[in-house]
Parts: C-alpha cells; structure tokens; sequence
C-alpha cells in the first residue's frame, strides 16, 4: 500500500459518494426527511451519519476525539450534506498528500506494533488461566493447548479442535478470536438447551 494506492480508493470513495449525492438531489425535504423505519430512521439520517463517520476519522487523525456524531438537524437538504461533505473532501486529500511515503510507512510499523501489544496482552491473560487437562483428539497437543488457554482466558469451556481455527495468540492479528468463540465454544451460563449437538469439533 503507497500513497498512489491509497489516493485511488480516495478517488473511488468519492466518486461514489458523489453518485450516491446526485440520486438524492430531486428528493423533497418529505422525501428527505420521512421516517422509512429503518436504524438510521430517514434518508437524511442515514446520509449525515456516513459523513459524520468520515468527519471523525479526519477529526481523529489530527489528534481530536469527538465524543458523539454530529446531529443531523445541521443538514436540512441534500445540498448541505453536499457542501460539507465537499469541504472534508478537500481536508481529506490534503491530509494524505501531506503523509507521503514515510507518513504511510511510520502508519504501517505503528499498527504492527499495536498488533503484537495486543497479542501479549491476551497471550499474557491465557497465561494466567490454569487450562483443564482435556484430552486431545491428535497428536498436535500445543497447538490444542494453545486454543483451550484462549478460551479459558475468555471464560469458556470449549475449545478450539484442530480443525477448527489458527493455533494460539496469532489468531488475534488475522480476527478470529471472536470468530473462534462464536463457533466453537460456548459461555458457561449457556442454558443447556442452547448447547451445540454437534461434539465433533470440540472437546471438553
């Protein structure tokens, strides 16, 4: 990923946006504003919180952390969204301009770095958790201990068999963490009718 990349998704970010504006510039302030039931409630809604969304990343790059989106009474017309969305654009093109190759590289090593932060972190709690001495059901045992010391960390009382997901902390760094919960282990005030029928992934 280098500066060209990433000013080519820019590009494509805002060409659809602009695709997504002009399909809502003949709309009415009804049209605009009507409840259509959905989570954000109406069109308006929906689209003040796209950009509200882009608008507290941009804020939070230049050392800012804004405590809630921006409310949506600030846009009246698809035309306001337009206009404040076209001057964060100008913010937003400007900001990765100024990162260059060596901004986006410093980006990279910090996110790694955060990465292998978090991987102690929980490597270090699965750590403290005595595992149960589960038998396996192959000849990978550390692999299999590594996947019981996650959940046990986690409070579960299923693991991971080896057929299941990655080995260990590095799961962390590719997402399965909540991934793994979720398929093979269950909380244990699981009422025993939500129990999985199916045992052959997992082992208690």
């Amino acid at each position: 990923m280098n500066v060209h990349d990433l000013q080519t998704m820019l590009d494509y970010h805002y060409w659809a946006r602009d695709r997504l504006l002009d399909a809502l510039e003949p709309l009415t302030s009804e049209q605009f504003n009507r409840d259509t039931g959905s989570s954000f409630k109406s069109i308006r809604e929906t689209m003040v919180h796209i950009y509200a969304a882009e608008w507290a990343w941009y804020s939070r790059w230049q050392g800012n952390s804004p405590t809630a989106l921006l409310p949506s009474d600030q846009f009246p017309d698809p035309a306001s969204v337009r206009r404040a969305w076209s001057e964060l654009e100008a913010k937003m093109r400007e900001f990765l301009e100024g990162l260059g190759e060596d901004g986006i590289a410093r980006a990279r090593l910090q996110a790694a770095q955060r990465a292998r932060r978090l991987v102690a972190v929980l490597a270090d709690a699965a750590a403290r958790r005595e595992p149960r001495q589960l038998p396996s059901r192959s000849g990978d045992d550390d692999a299999q201990a590594d996947r019981r010391a996650a959940c046990e960390a986690y409070g579960h009382d299923r693991v991971l068999s080896n057929q299941g997901l990655g080995a260990g902390p590095r799961a962390v760094a590719r997402g399965s963490w909540a991934r793994a919960r979720r398929r093979c282990c269950r909380p244990t005030d699981e009422p025993s009718s939500m129990r999985r029928r199916d045992r052959s992934t997992c082992t208690r």
